[in-house]
């Protein structure tokens, strides 16, 4: 999955910093986004998040949708609130750069009360309300294309069951978004044609 940084950062007028997801975050970027997200239409719908992320994005029709679902915490068919909106726009440029942990550290509670909140709306209110299915987490990787080796992290932290507490989602998502950002960073030194040297592993007599 692919973001278009520049075509977000002109639709909101974003300048001034390097990286459009620390310019997301000043005040004064929120409320131009905000200004923005107003001005499209009263009620911000599914037709409305199509068009968005086809301008600035390469998911496909059925991945947008999905991503509205996760997003709009009321009924599926609703429509997106301003937190919901900023929230999909800081992750998408977070994930582009390479920098979902600091995303996780500034909005890993508004990822909890989405997550928990789509949970207990599909289970129709049948889950526990302070444990979240596994597999609405691993919905929600999917939907952003951040799943990598779900199963064996889940396996690695000793969590592979059905329902998961919020310290331990915190847990997953950390080690998940650790991958992640690693794996944007390799991909921009092999596209400036640096080569990684791999750290030599230090035998017990080097240690002397």
């Amino acid at each position: 999955m692919r973001v278009q940084l520049d075509a977000i950062q002109s639709l909101f007028g974003l300048e001034g910093k390097d990286s459009v997801f620390s310019s997301l975050c000043t005040d004064t970027a929120i409320e131009d986004v905000n200004t923005w997200f107003g001005s499209v239409a009263e009620h911000f719908r599914e037709t409305h998040l199509l068009s968005f992320l086809r301008s600035c994005t390469d998911m496909a029709d059925a991945q947008i949708l999905d991503a509205f679902d996760i997003l709009t915490r009321q009924s599926i068919g609703g429509h997106l609130v301003f937190f919901e909106f900023y929230f999909l726009v800081s992750l998408l440029c977070a994930r582009e750069e390479g920098q979902m942990k600091v995303f996780l550290f500034q909005r890993g509670e508004d990822a909890s009360v989405l997550l928990y909140s789509r949970s207990k709306f599909v289970a129709q209110g049948t889950e526990s309300s302070d444990k979240l299915a596994t597999r609405h987490l691993s919905f929600f990787l999917q939907t952003f294309e951040m799943e990598y080796d779900f199963l064996e992290t889940l396996a690695d932290l000793g969590l592979n069951r059905a329902d998961l507490t919020p310290r331990e989602i915190t847990a997953v998502l950390f080690a998940i978004c650790k991958i992640h950002d690693e794996a944007v960073a390799s991909e921009k030194l092999r596209a400036s044609g640096v080569v990684e040297t791999p750290q030599p592993i230090m035998e017990d007599e080097d240690l002397d």
